[in-house]
């Protein structure tokens, strides 16, 4: 079952990598409280881990996490570990569904885990880290479509074309705007947006923000400077929602951005 909720900081000496349906952080990760995401989360440690859920407490060293689960991560003081939040509509978010079948969380074996703990630490000691891991995955990925044929979404049309749009979108459109692209009524547009992602449309225009946020965070040095840079009305309601989201403060990511290392 999950803990009760905790200030949670992170450490020095982790890498971020950002790439285009990814970001990911390596090194020794610390505690986090309670939280939930939009993405699908994979998760690879030196050692044993425990992630507890409102239904389980999964020990593993390497899991897979479904988007949307409440869930807690707990590590040793310093214990390196890889986690990478994937876009659930992506090609490794496919991917990590089918590997779930349906479950919140797994321990999985594939060959995949162990082969990304071993890239990110080798990206994590270039410049171009975030590329180098991509590659790596576009390439298993190339492998896996190989052999078992395309990971393809079964996602109606429109809602596709509206996350293109979102994902080159350098501003989100309003709801009322993407439902007249789509040709759709605003109720109806949400209604669908929902029914086919899971989540409501502002709840994704929020996780862009998020995800801009950890794009851009070593470029402000004021927490008020960068919610206002990724389209929030102010910090709080920033911090409130980073904190709902990562189970970390984004005050702590700001307080130690000379000690890491975008990759």
């Amino acid at each position: 079952m999950l803990r009760k909720a905790f200030a949670a900081k992170i450490m020095e000496g982790v890498k971020i990598f950002m790439g285009q349906n990814f970001g990911g952080l390596l090194g020794p990760l610390s505690q986090n409280a309670p939280h939930r995401h939009f993405t699908t989360q994979i998760t690879v440690s030196e050692k044993p881990f425990v992630i507890h859920t409102d239904r389980e407490e999964l020990k593993s060293q390497q899991a897979i996490l479904a988007s949307q689960v409440k869930h807690q991560i707990d590590l040793s003081p310093g214990q390196r570990s890889l986690v990478l939040n994937v876009n659930p509509l992506s090609k490794l978010g496919l991917w990590c569904q089918h590997q779930l079948a349906g479950k919140e969380v797994i321990s999985s074996q594939a060959d995949f885990m162990q082969q990304a703990w071993a890239v990110a630490q080798e990206a994590a000691l270039v410049s171009d880290g975030a590329v180098v891991l991509e590659r790596f995955i576009d390439g298993y990925l190339h492998k896996v479509e190989q052999q078992n044929g395309p990971l393809t979404s079964t996602l109606d049309a429109r809602i596709v074309t509206c996350l293109h749009t979102l994902y080159e979108a350098e501003e989100p459109p309003a709801a009322i705007a993407m439902a007249e692209a789509l040709s759709l009524s605003e109720s109806r547009f949400l209604h669908l947006f929902k029914h086919e992602t899971g989540i409501t449309y502002r709840r994704m225009i929020l996780w862009l923000r998020l995800a801009k946020s950890f794009q851009h965070y070593a470029s402000f040095s004021s927490l008020t400077e960068l919610a206002h840079f990724c389209g929030f009305a102010d910090s709080a309601h920033y911090a409130r929602t980073f904190k709902e989201t990562f189970g970390i403060r984004p005050s702590d990511l700001l307080a130690q951005r000379s000690r890491f290392v975008q990759a």
